[in-house]
């Protein structure tokens, strides 16, 4: 946990509980579409998620799909994508439609 392990550990954790929580919180509301949005300067896998609309008990992506950005070698998503992060250090967000 030396060099900075924990802090980046900590800082994935905060988007997937923020997430977690949001979805969570739409689906007891009623809520029965999410948007997938960037926020910031992102990188270019989050950005071709960003504006994606899918049912509120659908993934944005499933295990083993590969996400494709110019320049980058494919992003391969290790498991189903209800909400971010997408990868470490991702500060995408969903909303409601």
């Amino acid at each position: 946990w030396e060099g900075g392990r924990a802090d980046k550990f900590a800082a994935e954790e905060s988007v997937r509980v923020g997430g977690a929580v949001a979805r969570a919180t739409f689906a007891a509301l009623g809520i029965t579409k999410l948007v997938w949005r960037s926020v910031g300067d992102t990188c270019p896998f989050c950005q071709s998620l960003s504006g994606k609309t899918v049912g509120i008990e659908r993934t944005f992506l499933n295990e083993g799909d590969a996400i494709e950005a110019p320049g980058q070698d494919p992003l391969v998503v290790p498991r189903p994508t209800f909400h971010p992060p997408l990868h470490r250090s991702c500060n995408c967000l969903i909303e409601h439609t």
